[in-house]
């Protein structure tokens, strides 16, 4: 399995929106499938149409679109960073972690949140080349933000640590980002999705 990220959608999709990504999802892949886990299992042959760069083999990917999974005190943080709460959300997963993966993803999740007027969930923490694994498995957020929080200052558009425990008690973040921020990350150097 590869990288997994959302767009965080301003306002929920209308039955003519849902149709409306199903039918771009058909432009860019060899099929579109219903399946029981995701809403369309497709396989990405040419992110062109959507004014992306990847043409080559298909790559498998699902869409689902579902409620958000965030607390109520996460939506109001983002309402003040972002000046609006989401209402919905749209999950994409990459099938696999290849390097193409990475960018058909960020490709499509720009796009829909272009589309949408939205922002992105990472799904995770964007770490600066700097951080070393050993410190990544061994270090918590506030170890790390500062050192993150430099590298990006200078980025355009927007990016914020949405902060949380993990399941052993650990703080750690998600990075959530306007369109402006991916469009930028997705020709950085060190372009990478979250897996």
């Amino acid at each position: 399995m590869g990288p997994t990220a959302m767009v965080l959608l301003r306002n929920r999709l209308i039955d003519k929106e849902v149709e409306d990504i199903k039918q771009v999802l058909k432009e860019i892949s060899e099929e579109v499938e219903k399946d029981e886990i995701w809403d369309w299992e497709f396989s990405v042959t040419d992110t062109t149409p959507i004014s992306g760069k990847y043409k080559g083999e298909g790559r498998p990917f699902g869409l689902l679109i579902k409620e958000l999974d965030l607390e109520a005190k996460q939506l109001i943080i983002l309402e003040k960073e972002f000046g609006f709460q989401p209402q919905q959300e749209i999950e994409l997963d990459a099938m696999c972690n290849s390097k193409e993966d990475h960018r058909i993803l960020g490709e499509l999740l720009l796009y829909l949140a272009q589309r949408y007027n939205s922002i992105i969930d990472f799904n995770g923490a964007i770490l600066p080349p700097t951080i070393s694994v050993k410190q990544f498995l061994n270090s918590s957020w506030d170890e790390l933000s500062n050192e993150f929080n430099f590298w990006v200052k200078d980025m355009p558009g927007r990016i914020y640590s949405l902060e949380y425990f993990t399941g052993g008690n650990k703080l750690w973040a998600s990075h959530i980002a306007d369109t402006v921020f991916l469009q930028f990350w997705l020709t950085h150097p060190h372009f990478h999705m979250i897996k």
